[in-house]
């Protein structure tokens, strides 16, 4: 294989360690179809055992800093306005959504709640190499009390009980998600009659959901609002708090000394933010959002506070959304850095803890050799001034250029990489086996 080497450029590798002043990344350029392109090296380009070649691209970068590819742990990859659509329009609706997210550097997406197993299929037939898109995490379905959070969102699997709670979970990973997601308490996007911080599961269905999900090496994550509902899924077993809109400092210590991962979504609720919100989003909704952000951003504030150590990023929007300018994921990082996280730990947050709470984290999350090539080059230096992130010019995913700014080598956004002679006539030579 070819090889890329980005010179004269700051490294920043996600794992919380400072930045690599005068560094260099080094990886292999994949041929044809093929997706086992890996980082090298990367570090001091003083140190670096590689040596350009023949047929090697040498880019030199000075004044970028270099970042492993974001990740988006929740998401849902339908619109707020697509209930309507037949299940086809809605695969697409999905495809198209993933598959943008990679114009915002986003190279990992976890969807968590989605209808009919696309999300599975989507995952399944990118590992194939069907399509190209995003690595994708999937929970499948959320599960949820009848009358529960979302109970009329399509795709939720209503239950009442620990057994039917089992029989959900088990049922899900039948299908062959990667996690399990329960709507454990009131939010904003329910109906009208659902209180936002209201508990919607008991104990013993929540213990009954953990126990079979970690029986089968199952991560769960769960949709939760207020301090009750924390406590509990803490109790019960939940390795991920999702939002925590409301929580006060012993619900936070009470996170922190479980070592639970917490993705605060604090973008969702950051309506003035987000111009679009009032085309899409009921008034009802809206309102509850909008009165929910100080209280949001001061719980993640305790959280950072108490020593809540896993911290991820997510957003609870799609991944090409926009927000005071900017990408979603960006904006969410942003938010982080306001609630006490320094730009370097909200980076890592982004990055290599949102990779082992997606159970990749040896396989991307860091610039490191040996791990995939996902690759951020942003102009600035983002590690210290968090707004430079927003200055994204390259994004590269599994050693391809998705699209890049940089003078020199510049390329248009494509839905696919485009390598010269691979398309074949009736997808002759596609891996259609997706299970």
């Amino acid at each position: 294989m070819a090889q890329c080497f980005l010179k004269q450029a700051r490294i920043v590798d996600g794992t919380g360690a400072n930045a690599v002043e005068d560094g260099i990344l080094v990886y292999e350029k994949p041929e044809g179809k093929r997706r086992d392109g890996k980082i090298l090296y990367a570090g001091k380009e003083a140190g670096c055992p590689f040596q350009p070649q023949s047929g090697d691209e040498v880019m030199d970068l000075p004044g970028y800093t270099l970042l492993p590819g974001l990740f988006n742990v929740h998401t849902h990859l339908y619109s707020m306005d697509s209930g309507g659509y037949e299940t086809p329009s809605l695969t697409l609706l999905y495809f198209r959504h993933l598959a943008e997210s990679l114009f915002a550097g986003v190279t990992t997406v976890r969807t968590v709640g989605g209808s009919d197993n696309i999300d599975v299929c989507l995952r399944d037939a990118i590992q194939a190499g069907m399509v190209w898109g995003p690595r994708l995490i999937t929970c499948g379905s959320p599960i949820l009390p009848h009358g529960g959070h979302c109970f009329r969102t399509r795709g939720g699997v209503c239950c009442s009980g620990p057994d039917e709670f089992v029989r959900a979970a088990r049922t899900e990973m039948s299908r062959g998600v990667d996690q399990i997601k329960l709507y454990y308490s009131g939010g904003a996007g329910g109906t009208a009659r659902e209180g936002m911080f209201n508990k919607h599961i008991l104990d013993a269905e929540g213990q009954a959901v953990c126990e079979v999900s970690h029986m089968n090496g199952k991560i769960v994550s769960a949709h939760l609002s207020n301090d009750a509902a924390v406590r509990s899924a803490v109790r019960c077993g939940v390795d991920s708090v999702e939002h925590a809109y409301r929580i006060d400092r012993e619900t936070a210590r009470m996170m922190a000394e479980h070592n639970v991962f917490y993705v605060p979504t604090l973008t969702i609720t950051d309506v003035e933010s987000f111009e679009e919100y009032s085309e899409i989003l009921s008034k009802g909704v809206t309102e509850r959002l909008a009165a929910a952000h100080p209280a949001h951003m001061e719980s993640a504030r305790y959280a950072v506070e108490a020593g809540v150590k896993k911290i991820c990023t997510g957003t609870d929007t799609l991944p090409s959304d926009r927000f005071g300018g900017t990408f979603a994921i960006t904006h969410e990082v942003e938010l982080l850095t306001q609630v006490g996280l320094t730009p370097l730990e909200a980076i890592r947050a982004a990055t290599a803890t949102s990779a082992e709470l997606c159970g990749v984290e040896g396989e991307t999350g860091a610039l490191k050799a040996g791990l995939a090539g996902d690759i951020l080059a942003v102009r600035g230096k983002p590690d210290q001034r968090i707004s430079d992130l927003r200055n994204l010019e390259m994004v590269i995913h599994e050693c391809r250029t998705v699209w890049s700014k940089v003078p020199g080598f510049e390329k248009e956004k494509a839905f696919w990489p485009g390598v010269p002679g691979e398309t074949e006539p009736m997808g002759l030579g596609v891996n259609w086996s997706v299970e």
